[in-house]
């Protein structure tokens, strides 16, 4: 959960405490947003944290991408679009 307070640096401070800040990143496992001049214009997050969300991010894809290939191949395309989405997201529990 993002923390105004916490999650929110500008630039000149995270030039200032960058090995403080990466620290506190890795502990707490959220995302730091840098901004510029008031708007945030980069996100810091720990590696680990990133590995996982991208590793989530392709097994998503490929339940869609099985999801969707399911659907089409059984010649539903009558199905309507309330059951193509109740099926894919008994699929996203699974995960």
């Amino acid at each position: 959960m993002l923390n105004i307070i916490e999650d929110i640096i500008p630039l000149s401070n995270f030039r200032q405490q960058a090995s403080d800040i990466i620290k506190k990143i890795q502990v707490k496992r959220r995302p730091t947003f840098i901004t510029i001049n008031g708007k945030v214009e980069a996100v810091l997050q720990d590696a680990k944290s990133y590995q996982t969300m991208l590793t989530r991010i392709e097994e998503l894809e490929a339940l869609l991408m099985n999801s969707g290939d399911m659907i089409y191949t059984t010649n539903n395309y009558d199905k309507p679009m309330e059951e193509v989405f109740k099926d894919i997201q008994k699929k996203l529990g699974n995960i």
